[in-house]
C-alpha cells in the first residue's frame, strides 16, 4: 500500500512567480541582496535595489525560495516575513 499524503505536508502555491520563469542571475541576485538586507523584498524600493520591475521582485523572491537558496521566516504578529539565506552558501 502506498503511503498517503496528508494536508499538513502539502502547501499549494499558485502564480507566485508572476508568470516569469527563473531567469539567469536571479537566484544569485536574490541570495546576495537578502544576505545584505533580509527585508529587501518587502521594501518599497525593492525594484530599484534589485534593478527589476515590481512583478519581477515577487518572482525572484518566489524562485529563490522554491530553489531553497532563501528561507522565508514569518515575523511575529503577522507583520510579514523576511528572507534569509539558507544553509546553502556560495563558496
Amino acid at each position: 500500500m502506498a503511503p498517503s499524503l496528508t494536508t499538513t505536508n502539502i502547501t499549494p502555491i499558485f502564480a507566485r512567480h508572476e508568470t516569469f520563469h527563473p531567469r539567469y542571475g536571479w537566484l544569485k541576485k536574490g541570495f546576495d541582496k537578502a544576505s545584505e538586507d533580509e527585508m529587501v523584498f518587502s521594501r518599497d524600493d525593492a525594484p530599484v535595489t534589485l534593478g527589476v520591475g515590481k512583478n519581477m521582485v515577487k518572482a525572484i523572491r518566489y524562485w529563490s525560495t522554491a530553489f531553497k537558496t532563501l528561507e522565508e521566516v514569518r515575523l511575529q504578529g503577522n507583520r510579514g516575513s523576511k528572507h534569509v539565506p539558507s544553509i546553502f552558501k556560495a563558496k
